[in-house]
């Protein structure tokens, strides 16, 4: 658990991963030099359960550097990273072992999603996550993790599969958390992509995992101005259809940054890049239409 100033939220996301039925667990947090009563917290949950570990860095070193960081203090098979300000169900460990023991070619295991604001009220069910288990798939095309992973829209939500159960020895293998230019891919995204290329992902449709998603926290979820105007409405329009394209053209770019994306059919390929266009201009068409709508007082 890497955390800084996370005295808001940590003390119910330690209660939950302490009350796991799967209690055969070590949890590293490392405190990235907080200001504030996180050290306080943290210590006290270390002092009272031998399974806490709490490591307070002497100054802050960057998200990226204490996410390392407890990955190399780890030593068990299976890692998992905790965000401070999440919520597991008390089986989420209990089942993802399992998934992991049942078969060696599985080097993560993940749940259903439940995204929600710091009220708890949720926010977004990413329902497609399953579709990233091995099997048949577009045009009946048998497709593995690290392929369907490819071809899968990042709106889906696959980029929480970093925070699911991982076979560590495979974790470290993989290119963690670096940057790779602007291209559309973020470090995590491409992290997840290296994994897959070691095994596929198991994932169950249980929700055991509430993500919330924090204000004060980067990528949080901004509030939308329900009264813009029509013209702000046509330039949401726009930048919309200028992001979804930038990320359609950037699948091609990314290939050559993942080992073993370019044995992906050329056809897949092809056919995912022409669907994803094509549904990318599809939403921006809808937007334009609900923008003339609204204008012309009609809803």
């Amino acid at each position: 658990m890497p955390v800084y100033n996370g005295d808001k939220f940590i003390k119910e996301a330690i209660d939950s991963l302490l009350r796991q039925k799967f209690a055969n667990f070590m949890l590293i947090i490392s405190d990235n030099a907080s200001i504030d009563e996180t050290e306080k917290i943290c210590k006290k949950y270390a002092e009272n359960d031998s399974r806490v570990i709490y490591i307070r860095q002497e100054k802050n070193i960057g998200a990226i550097e204490n996410f390392k960081y407890v990955l190399e203090k780890s030593c068990s098979e299976y890692f998992m990273w905790a965000a401070h300000d999440d919520y597991w169900d008390e089986q989420f460990l209990a089942e993802l072992v399992n998934l992991l023991d049942e078969g060696n070619d599985r080097v993560v295991a993940f749940c259903a999603v439940q995204h929600v604001d710091i009220n708890k009220s949720i926010i977004r069910k990413y329902k497609k996550l399953k579709f990233l288990n091995p099997g048949k798939f577009f045009l009946r095309f048998e497709l593995n993790s690290f392929e369907r992973f490819i071809l899968q829209n990042h709106l889906h939500g696959k980029v929480n599969l970093i925070y699911g159960l991982i076979r560590r020895e495979v974790l470290i293998k993989s290119q963690i958390l670096n940057k790779w230019g602007n291209i559309g891919w973020g470090a995590d995204l491409l992290m997840v992509a290296q994994l897959l290329r070691y095994g596929n992902v198991a994932i169950t449709t249980k929700e055991l995992w509430r993500k919330t998603q924090n204000p004060d926290g980067e990528g949080s979820i901004k509030i939308k101005n329900k009264n813009k105007s029509f013209i702000d409405n046509i330039n949401g329009a726009l930048y919309t259809l200028k992001v979804y394209n930038k990320y359609a053209v950037s699948f091609w770019k990314v290939q050559k940054k993942i080992d073993g994306a370019l044995n992906i059919s050329i056809v897949k390929r092809i056919l995912f890049t022409v669907y994803e266009i094509v549904r990318f201009n599809l939403i921006w068409i809808i937007q334009i239409f609900q923008a003339i709508i609204k204008k012309m007082n009609l809803i």
